[in-house]
């Protein structure tokens, strides 16, 4: 009814006049009210289906109340263009193939409570000016509400989308709420303008949560159960809170103007519809974010993306958060077999050691790179983000949890010289000796190994064969007077034979064991047992002292 301004009685009119008799309902066929103008007018009760096309109206206007309350439309309903001056409810309305209200104006209030849609439905383009409300309303196929405009309250509570349902564009002036809302696909609200506070959730969601290059002005709670959350490009401009479980949260290049949250909901009472044990809110991307206004807790960081991020040292985490792990066990390198230690590493590290342009042995338990088509970043960039990491979580208080970020930035600062480099061999000597004052037990073992080594020396090579006795020697005048003595003391002579006794062994231990805190027992040495114990009382203290430091980074709590 392109461009007609219809009331009630008018409607009704029309509707005696083409009805076909069937039942207690009057029966109609494609129901089509392009461009038309309802004065708070609608046909209650009424029974669209296929065989019969209304007729053209013409452009009489008349003002009568009602609604669309209880109609059926069992074939296609169109209302593209109509405009609604006073309020309407379509209340347990039933579309039984798809509806298009695109381009519709509600100037007053629109309810659509418990109305059943079968098919496809679009609001594309439609202006609520007064509130809406689709509490209960079920929607078998797509829903899209693209660019369409809620100039009051939009209230989606327990609405049922069993497709995908589809916001892009669209512009919120007031408060918007999707409580108890389920999504059979994806629920998209790209480049969505949130002027007021939103609240999506509690919702269940089988697909994507795409919230890309949306723009929340209002203070903003996320409560779902998702496969993915993506915040991509997104502008926060109020404080806003992302409460999910079992989802994926994306928040690469996310504009934060006022301190965002995520965290996993861990409360029992959610419906669950995605198969997933692990109920963890995992993080795969924060670069591009200002970390100083962004806090994770309880969140799954092993996929995460850090390289890139704004005031990454002032970034706050929470709870339990975990990264990726390093492979561990023995592997062989050049001939010369190694240890993978355990230990806590970043995604960047990760895609770089799982290079193919790195040897075979290097690459081996660090499975594939997984940035897709990105790059995997430089080793000085890897190592700024280890550092600001550390320092985020010495600030913390945190020894322990920055103890991994340490060694990982110490790793590639190592890997980042090559041979030629004095400061790689220091760095090479750092790490194998205590890995990098961390490993207590590497820096304990090399001292166990370097006491035993001194002790078989000495019993070998510094202990004399017998302890050097003092000679005197001088002349005694004949007729009495002073006589002059010089006191001689030979050089201790190595054992040709038993340097391997009990007794031995009991003095080479002690000067060992003198030796690691610096002392000496003043025991007669030979020449080579004198530059033994040197060596000794200079590495096995700096091994010892390496050894309390790696346990007290570890069991050290910030106060």
């Amino acid at each position: 009814m392109s461009g007609t301004e219809i009331s009630r009685e008018l409607l009704s009119s029309l509707l005696e006049a083409t009805r076909v008799p069937q039942g207690t309902h009057s029966e109609f066929g494609i129901a089509m009210f392009h461009g038309a103008k309802f004065y708070d007018a609608g046909p209650r009760g009424a029974d669209f289906i296929g065989g019969q096309r209304l007729a053209q109206l013409s452009d009489s206007t008349r003002e009568a109340g009602g609604g669309f309350e209880g109609v059926v439309f069992r074939d296609r309903a169109f209302f593209i263009g109509a405009r609604f001056i006073g309020p309407v409810s379509f209340a347990q309305a039933q579309f039984c193939d798809f509806a298009l209200f695109e381009g519709v104006t509600f100037e007053g209030g629109a309810w659509f409570g418990t109305v059943g849609f079968q098919g496809q439905v679009s609001f594309s383009y439609a202006q609520f000016e007064g509130e809406c409300w689709f509490g209960e309303a079920v929607i078998v196929g797509d829903a899209s509400f693209d660019c369409a405009k809620f100039s009051m309250d939009a209230y989606f509570p327990h609405v049922r989308f069993n497709g995908n349902a589809q916001f892009s564009g669209a512009a919120f002036e007031k408060r918007a709420v999707f409580g108890g809302v389920k999504v059979g696909a994806r629920m998209i609200f790209g480049e969505v303008s949130f002027n007021s506070n939103v609240t999506l959730g509690p919702l269940v969601c089988s697909g994507d949560i795409v919230l890309q290059a949306a723009i929340m002005r209002g203070a903003a709670l996320v409560e779902a159960e998702a496969r993915e959350i993506i915040c991509r490009r997104a502008s926060f401009e109020a404080p806003i809170t992302i409460r999910a479980r079992r989802a994926v949260v994306d928040l690469t290049n996310a504009t934060l103007l006022q301190p965002c949250a995520v965290t996993t909901d861990f409360a029992p009472d959610r419906p669950q519809v995605i198969a997933l044990e692990n109920v963890t809110v995992s993080v795969s991307s924060i670069r591009g974010v200002d970390a100083s206004m962004l806090l994770l807790s309880d969140t799954d960081l092993s996929q995460c993306s850090f390289a890139g991020t704004h005031n990454l040292d002032q970034l706050r985490l929470e709870g339990r958060w975990d990264l990726s792990s390093a492979p561990t066990g023995l592997y062989w390198h050049k001939g010369i077999p190694r240890w993978w230690v355990k230990r806590q590493v970043i995604r960047e590290e990760r895609d770089w050691r799982a290079l193919p342009s790195r040897p075979p042995a290097a690459r081996s338990g660090w499975g594939q790179p997984t940035r897709g088509t990105d790059p995997a970043p430089g080793l000085a960039t890897i190592t700024s983000t280890y550092r600001q990491l550390r320092k985020a979580r010495e600030d913390a208080k945190d020894e322990p949890g920055a103890a991994d970020l340490y060694y990982g930035e110490m790793e590639m600062r190592r890997h980042s010289h090559n041979w030629r480099h004095a400061e790689r061999w220091l760095l090479q000597a750092y790490w194998m000796l205590s890995g990098y004052g961390l490993r207590a037990s590497r820096s304990l073992g090399w001292l166990a190994a370097a006491m035993t080594a001194t002790v078989f020396l000495m019993m070998g090579y510094g202990l004399p064969d017998s302890p050097p006795k003092q000679q005197l020697t001088g002349t005694v005048p004949a007729n009495g007077g002073k006589a002059t003595f010089e006191v001689e003391k030979p050089d201790p002579h190595n054992p040709t034979r038993d340097r391997f006794t009990l007794i031995r062994f009991e003095k080479a231990l002690s000067i060992t064991l003198n030796s690691v805190v610096f002392r000496s027992t003043g025991q007669d040495l030979t020449t080579t047992g004198n530059y033994i114990e040197m060596v000794s009382r200079f590495s096995e203290p700096i091994l010892l002292g390496l050894g309390a430091l790696a346990i007290r980074g570890r069991v050290k709590r910030g106060s």
